[in-house]
Order: structure tokens, then C-alpha cells, then sequence
């Protein structure tokens, strides 16, 4: 796009073609004709204290149309002004070829569509017809207030249909509506029409200054929220949304995103159905009519549904639509021209609203709530439902965004990204340890990201999806961010996965566990944290795993907002995850960000543990240490490495095959595990010198090895392990020689240890 601006005294620009316009009006022959454009190809004519006008010089179109766009702000303006519009085009006896009220997408506002052979005639009809002065005295207000029912019938004519209003409009209104910023210009035309147009327009009086206008801000200050009684007759409360954005959107854009808000709206409130009853996509803008069904629920829960809903339904609607559609019937191309001003232009006032989402919900006949929401009833909590006060609660909580960390190393070609819960499973009931687990599988494999490696991560300390790939050829650094963040939106926050995805998943997952050893492992966790494994073994154990339910998957899938988010991203360039975070906010702008729920409070139950299908050569040994600071978290997983040679010299030669020492669980519930491998007849003897190794390590034995310096750090070569790493997420080791000597000391003594084998010791 060219932007053309200049000053009234001195417009070079224009001077070419005004001398060409007088040579063809002489009857010399008329210069060539320039080449169409391409159907992206916008021109900006932006000239101090004149309305911006977007130009499409377009060869062959049988006549010439100027579109011009004027915002209102409530619901009904726009008609209003329009009928003003007809009256002076009437008495101007000038030509036009339409003029309504356009109160689909965000705002709403007049259309009028001008034509006519002399491009100066076209300029002066649109300034007398727009800034024409107004006076006279302000409509006294109604004296019956506005229904609620009322309210919800204007707001389904305005989503599905220009809203017929015999109001007139105000003086303020339309002189409001006259000034800069509130008009947008159009223009489709051959070249030396436009350039015509241009100077004639420009060569007039200057335009009203600015007024001040609302613009909606975030999602949440765009929302509004209305209840009314219904008759009794339905136990039911039922949800009518309306949602409207503004901007260019194809018809199956529109459908799709409409597609998205329905099963938002059913996951969001509790399965109940919902369905899309309207949808009305044209070149201004989109609205969605959505109804719903909300049972059974305490006025916090409801008041919190809804306000993720509406701040879902806004998200969704809030990435770019399809870039202006020039093509087609000049009309339509030349209303696409004016209404591009909110995509590109720098003016702060012309600044579009954010989508816009009005709630209306019929409580039923039993209901004991009591609600008046006119403007001559102050919202008290006398008068307001207990629901309504939850919301506006809501509404007013401080934006919590997501846990962030942003990477950026130059010259990678991979993105890769963390999206998850940054507590992972800690704290979690038994009963619960599997459901993180099959969600984020089942999450995982219905990403819609073709050619990318995503993968779910689940671990004590951090559960959620790991994605790694790379823009498509020609793809902008703005598309991708947003095909990025529109599939995790999807995939994470606005549909649960189906019931046969989460099916699959539970079987693999059983699958994966079902080996001797994960059993063992699984058997360890249980040991070492009773009434809450998973804050050892994320998964859980196998017949957990078995028996996690679609419901339980979904119930946990309701819940992610909720619950503290992270995310990481490892990128070249930083806007392009900023770009994409700032897509994801407004699921989680109430997400908590606190720290992560303490560890089960059962003490371990130490001693011998028997599994009976264990690997026959394995012996688990395990030192609880409870909850560490960060720095001794770090330090144990250096405190494992080097105590695992030590503890394979300290056994006698030719009792073990194979000594592993790990660091296991999570900061919150951590534990030093040693696992060894030998024939059964040696497990007696490989235990005794293990709890003696053990108390060496505990009476400083050792402390030459734990206070040596660290070698030089190496990145790891995996991009995923750096991200993860960066974001705090997960850590191969650290922490000072003073953390590893004060580990040392909290290692517990014999009687706390945690053994696991196949078969009792004799």
C-alpha cells in the first residue's frame, strides 16, 4: 500500500495528471491508461484536516463509485443518520445508488454509495451531505426504560439484520458524526477519475476537527452482560450470545470461527448444548447468534463461564480476517477499500473496537434472583443478580497473563514453543495422576499443525505441548504467528478433544506402562507420595491410567485456564512469540500465577516394599527429601551424577550389572533414587551397602566430590531441552557446592529409606 500526503499549498503529486485531464479535455490524445492494479493494491490519500481516503484505480468499470463509511457508536445509529443522509441527498437532487445503516461487526454506522460522472461533483456532494451543520434541542430521554427483552431483540436484528428504528437522529449525533476520524472514503475508479476525485477533494474547505470517541479496549471492556425472567415454564436457563468483529472476512471464515465459538460455548459451560443460530458475514465486518443452555451451576461458576466465554468468543474473532476483497462488483470493492482503514491506518482515533460480545441469560421461573439492569435502576446489590455482581467482579480482576519466557537465538529456522501448566502434576490426587497425561496426548495428536513435531510433555514439574517446526515457504512472520496461536487456541482452550481421541489415548498410554519396570516405578511414586503419585510418576499408575474417563479428560480440560500457564518460546525473531502470546491471553487473563500446589502431607511409607511383577534383577532404593529450595533442586540433579560412580564402587564387585543414581519428582516433593541391577541372591547385600554408602554421604564422606567445580556449561543440541531449560521448566543440573553439601546433610537416615523388589528379602 502507498500512502500519499501533503500539504493544501503544495500537491506536486497531482500535478501530472491534472495537465494530462486539461490536454484530453482540449481534445489532444489522452495519455495511455495505467495498468490495473493489483487487487491488494491500496492507495492512502492522507491529508491534514481530510478525511483518509482509500483508493483502487481499477481500468474497465462501467461507472465510477465512491463509498463513503460513518461511524456511530450504539446500536440504531447508524440507521438514524442514514435516514438524515436521504433526506439532503434529496435536496441536493444528487445521485446515489444506495444508503443504509450497516450495524454488522463491531460499531455500527452509515454506508452511502455515491456515483456520477464528474469526479468534483462526487467530492461536493459528499462534504454538504456529511458536515451539513445541525442544531436544534436534544430528544428528552424516554420516559419507559429500555426492557431487557427489548435489549435482546434490538441486538439479534443488529447481529442478523439492520435494526428499523423511527428515532431521529440527534444534532449531536450527526454533527459528532461529521469529523475526522469518523469518516471513511472509498474510491474504485479508472486512474485519471481517481486523480480527479483526489483533487477535488482536497481543494475544499477543511473538515471538522476530531471529537473525542469511545473505542473499545481488551475483549473484557467490550462485554456486556444482561439477564431477564423468563416465564417459568423451562427449568433451564438459557444463553443468548451475540458476538460481532469488524473487519474483511470471508463467508467461510466466518463459518469456521462461528464453528469455534459454538464448541467453546459447549465446552465452557459444562457439555450443555450450543448452537449457532446466525451467522451474518459481509465486507464490514461478521456476528455470530449463538444459544445456549447453562444448568445447575452456583452464580461464581456461571459468572466465571461466561466471562470466559466472552473472552474466548473475542479471541476468536480477533486475528485478521481476509485482506480486503477488491475484486467482484465495484460496490462491494470500493466499501472494502473504506472500511481497510482499520487494518492499516495509523490515526488513533480511527482505531477499531475490539469484538464485541453482548450475553443475555433467561433465568428460569424458580429462579430467586431478581434483576433490573435500566438506566434509571443503579447496579446495587439490592437490585442485581447474584450472578450479575459475580461477573462484573470478574470483569474487573486484574489481567494475569501467561508465565512467559522468549528465546531468541538468530539464524534458527525451528520455532519451538511450551504451552502448558507449569505445576504439572504435583498435588494431584491419586485418583487424578493418569488424567494430565491422557489430556495432553489427546491434545497433542489433534493439533491441526501439519508438518510440525508436537509431542505432550508430562512431568511433576511442568505438563503441557512441545511443538517444533518451521514457517511455510512465502509465509509471513505475522501469518505464522497467527496460524500458530490459532491452532493452540483450538486445540488448548476452545474444543475439548473428542471422546474417541481421548479413547486412543487412555490405550496407549496403558500400552506404554505396561511393562515390569514402569510398574515398579509406578509402585516407587505410590511409596513415596500415598495419596498423591504423581508428583513422582506423572502418569500414574497403570490401573489409574485404565480408568480415566472422557469426563475426567474434559472436566480437566475446563479447568486449564485456571491453572498456572506457561509459555516458552525459542525464536529467531521475539515478535513473532509475543505476536502469538498476545493471541493466547485472553483464555488465560484470569489463569493463576501463584505457586504450585504443596505435595501430598502423607509422610512416605518407608521400608520394604514387595512388587510383585517387578523385573526379578531390580532393586529400588529411594531418600525422600521433601520440599527444596530452587537452588537445591538444581543442585540434586548434580549430586545424582556424581554420586552414581561412587555408589557402583562402594558395592562389592560382581554384586550389581548396572547403578543408576537419579534425581526424581519435582521441587515441590523431591527424592534421591538409586537403581540397581544384580541377580536377586545379591539384593540383601546390594541394599545393606547402599544404606551404608548412604550414611558415608550423609557424615561428609564425600564432600570433596560434591564441592568441585562444575565443568563448563555445553547446550544441549536439543532446541526443546534449551527451551525448557530457558523457561525453568526443567534443569540437568547446577546449583552451588554450598547447595550440594547442605543436600548432602538432608539425605534421612536408614530407617526413612524407600526400598522396592520383586520378591521379599530373606
Amino acid at each position: 500500500m502507498r500512502t500519499l500526503s501533503a500539504d493544501r499549498s503544495a500537491r506536486p503529486t497531482w500535478a501530472a495528471a491534472l495537465g494530462a485531464v486539461a490536454l484530453a479535455a482540449c481534445g489532444a490524445p489522452a495519455p495511455p491508461a495505467r495498468a490495473p492494479s493489483a487487487a491488494h493494491d491500496l492507495e492512502r490519500l492522507a491529508i491534514a484536516g481530510f478525511p483518509e481516503a482509500t483508493l483502487v484505480r481499477r481500468e474497465g468499470d462501467p461507472r465510477p463509485i465512491v463509498v463513503v463509511a460513518v461511524d456511530g457508536d450504539e446500536a440504531g445509529d447508524g440507521e438514524r443518520i442514514a435516514n438524515v443522509y436521504r433526506q439532503r441527498l434529496a435536496e441536493q437532487r444528487a445521485h446515489y445508488t444506495n444508503v443504509h445503516g450497516d450495524v454488522r461487526g463491531a460499531g455500527t454506522r452509515t454506508v452511502l454509495y455515491l456515483s456520477a460522472e464528474r469526479a468534483g461533483d462526487v467530492a461536493a456532494v459528499l462534504r454538504a451531505v456529511v458536515t451539513a451543520p445541525t442544531s436544534g434541542p436534544a430528544p428528552s430521554p424516554p420516559s419507559v426504560p429500555i426492557l431487557d427483552e427489548e435489549d435482546r431483540a434490538r441486538a439479534q436484528r443488529r447481529c442478523l439484520g439492520a435494526p428499523q428504528t423511527n428515532e431521529p437522529a440527534t444534532p449531536e449525533l450527526l454533527n459528532r458524526a461529521s469529523t475526522l476520524g469518523r469518516v471513511h472514503v472509498g474510491v474504485v475508479a479508472p486512474s485519471a477519475w481517481v486523480d480527479r476525485f483526489s483533487e477535488a477533494h482536497v481543494a475544499l474547505p477543511r473538515w471538522p476537527a476530531p471529537r473525542e470517541r469511545s473505542v473499545g479496549g481488551g475483549a473484557g471492556d467490550s462485554t456486556r452482560l444482561r439477564l431477564r425472567k423468563g416465564d417459568g415454564a423451562t427449568p433451564v436457563d438459557v444463553l443468548d450470545a451475540y458476538v460481532w468483529a469488524e473487519g474483511p472476512m470471508t463467508d467461510a471464515d466466518a463459518t469456521t470461527r462461528a464453528g469455534g465459538v459454538a464448541a467453546l460455548a459447549a465446552s465452557v459451560f459444562l457439555g450443555n448444548s450450543a448452537k449457532v443460530v446466525g451467522i451474518a458475514p459481509q465486507a464490514s465486518g461478521v456476528c455470530v447468534a449463538l444459544r445456549a443452555e447453562v444448568r445447575g451451576a452456583s452464580a461464581p461458576d456461571v459468572a466465571e463461564a461466561l466471562s470466559r466465554f466472552a473472552d474466548g468468543a473475542a479471541a476468536l474473532f480477533a486475528a485478521p480476517g481476509a485482506p480486503p476483497r477488491l475484486s467482484g462488483d465495484a460496490s462491494e470493492a470500493a466499501l472494502a477499500a473504506a472500511l481497510s482503514y482499520t487494518a492499516v491506518s495509523g490515526s488513533s482515533v480511527a482505531n477499531p473496537a475490539a469484538p464485541h460480545v453482548d450475553l443475555f441469560l433467561t433465568e428460569g421461573g424458580k429462579s430467586r434472583f431478581v434483576t433490573d439492569t435500566s438506566a434509571s435502576a443503579p447496579a446495587t446489590s439490592t437490585n442485581l443478580s447474584p450472578i450479575v455482581i459475580a461477573f462484573e467482579q470478574t470483569r474487573r480482576l486484574a489481567a494475569q497473563g501467561l508465565a512467559t519466557t522468549i528465546k531468541a537465538e538468530a539464524g534458527q529456522s525451528e520455532r519451538v514453543f511450551f504451552l502448558g501448566d507449569r505445576c504439572g502434576t504435583q498435588g494431584l490426587p491419586k485418583t487424578a495422576t493418569a488424567t494430565p497425561a491422557v489430556l495432553w496426548g489427546a491434545i497433542a495428536d489433534g493439533l491441526a499443525l501439519q508438518g510440525w513435531d508436537v509431542e505432550a510433555r508430562v512431568a511433576p514439574d511442568a505438563a503441557g505441548l512441545l511443538l517444533r517446526g518451521s514457517p511455510r515457504p512465502g509465509e509471513t512472520p505475522e501469518l505464522f504467528a497467527d496460524r500458530v496461536a490459532g491452532a493452540l487456541r483450538q486445540a488448548v482452550f476452545v474444543a475439548p478433544p473428542p471422546g474417541a481421541l481421548i479413547h486412543r489415548v487412555v490405550l496407549r498410554t496403558v500400552a506404554e506402562r505396561a511393562t515390569a519396570e514402569h510398574r515398579a516405578f509406578a509402585a516407587l511414586a505410590e511409596a513415596l507420595a500415598p495419596s498423591a503419585p504423581g508428583a513422582f510418576d506423572p502418569n500414574g499408575a497403570l490401573v489409574v491410567a485404565s480408568s480415566t474417563s472422557a469426563e475426567a479428560v474434559g472436566a480437566a480440560f475446563r479447568e486449564l485456564p485456571r491453572q498456572p500457564l506457561a509459555f516458552a518460546a525459542l525464536v529467531p525473531d521475539p515478535k513473532e512469540a509475543e505476536r502469538i502470546q498476545a493471541a493466547l491471553a485472553p483464555f488465560t487473563a484470569r489463569g493463576a500465577t501463584g505457586a504450585c500446589p504443596r505435595a501430598s502431607s502423607s509422610p512416605p511409607s518407608s521400608g520394604l516394599h514387595v512388587v510383585a511383577d517387578a523385573p526379578s534383577d531390580l532393586l529400588l532404593v529411594a531418600a525422600p527429601l521433601g520440599p527444596l529450595p530452587a537452588g537445591e533442586w538444581d543442585a540434586l540433579a548434580t549430586m545424582a551424577e556424581r554420586l552414581t560412580p561412587l555408589a557402583a564402587h562402594a558395592l562389592p564387585e560382581g554384586a550389581a550389572t548396572a547403578v543408576d543414581v537419579r534425581r526424581i519428582g519435582s521441587p515441590g516433593n523431591a527424592a534421591l533414587a538409586f537403581a540397581v541391577r544384580g541377580p536377586a541372591a545379591n539384593h540383601p547385600l546390594i541394599l545393606s551397602q547402599l544404606r551404608a554408602f548412604i550414611a558415608r554421604v550423609r557424615g561428609g564422606a564425600v564432600t570433596a566430590t560434591l564441592e568441585a567445580p562444575l565443568p563448563p556449561a555445553v547446550g544441549p543440541q536439543d532446541p526443546r531441552v534449551r527451551l525448557l531449560e530457558a523457561a525453568a521448566l526443567s534443569s540437568r543440573g547446577g546449583g552451588s557446592a554450598a547447595d550440594r553439601l547442605a543436600l548432602a546433610r538432608k539425605i534421612p537416615s536408614d530407617d526413612a529409606l524407600v526400598a522396592l523388589r520383586s520378591a521379599p528379602l530373606p
